[in-house]
């Protein structure tokens, strides 16, 4: 099925506004908040004290405990990339419920799927954009949907990568459109965060910064949703 930009972003839109569209943000802005923290405390205990008053938000950790729980955190996002991929690629009007089986059904495997399938993305992805920066673009295009095929289909994480690859084929000069809005959203909120940080008050800079991510994130993850049933089975819902 040919890609409807119009529809991808008006729909995308329409399912941030939702009850499932509010519960995905607190869910952003919580894990944005540990996240945060984690990384800052991380970074405070590894660093010389001089550099520690440049941090915003901490909280007195050892650095070997904040790691940990870093490194726990992105377990959590594969989690949370699952349910908020199968939370939104619904019908519309199911937005409205936010059921236990988004979060239930074979989390363990999705979540095992996710990592590997974004581990493989993540390599593919740099080493194209060491090469001119072209075949990346393209790799990240290919591999645009690859989330949903793995919360949403239940594929593993080469499975999903082809069914990306296929979902793209005949709509990635679209895709392209859709990635660098997607990319945009990423620099804005980015620019924002650094902006209050560089006023001189790092922790409103975090504040900033998590609260525009975390919107962000939410109108980033609807407009992918709306892509994703665009193109699957000619726009049905596959759950």
């Amino acid at each position: 099925m040919s890609l409807q930009l119009s529809t991808a972003f008006t729909d995308g839109l329409r399912r941030v506004v939702t009850k499932t569209g509010g519960i995905v943000f607190g869910l952003y802005l919580v894990f944005q908040t540990v996240n945060t923290v984690l990384i800052n405390t991380t970074s405070a205990a590894i660093l010389p004290a001089e550099a520690a008053g440049e941090f915003g938000l901490t909280v007195p950790l050892p650095a070997a405990v904040a790691g940990g729980l870093l490194l726990g955190s992105y377990l959590v996002l594969a989690i949370l990339f699952v349910v908020i991929a199968r939370a939104f690629a619904r019908p519309l009007q199911e937005l409205s419920t936010f059921p236990s089986d988004l979060y239930s059904r074979r989390i363990g495997r999705a979540t095992l799927s996710m990592i590997g399938a974004s581990i493989i993305v993540f390599i593919s992805v740099t080493v194209g954009f060491l090469f001119l920066i072209v075949p990346g673009v393209f790799l990240s295009l290919c591999f645009l949907l690859y989330w949903y095929a793995v919360a949403v289909e239940d594929r593993g994480a080469i499975e999903s990568l082809r069914r990306s690859w296929d979902l793209s084929r005949g709509n990635r000069l679209k895709l392209l459109f859709v990635f660098g809005v997607l990319a945009a959203l990423g620099v804005v909120s980015g620019i924002i965060g650094s902006v209050a940080e560089l006023a001189g008050v790092p922790a409103v800079g975090d504040i900033v910064a998590i609260t525009v991510g975390s919107l962000m994130g939410l109108v980033y993850q609807g407009i992918l949703a709306s892509t994703y049933l665009q193109l699957v089975d000619g726009g049905s819902n596959p759950l």
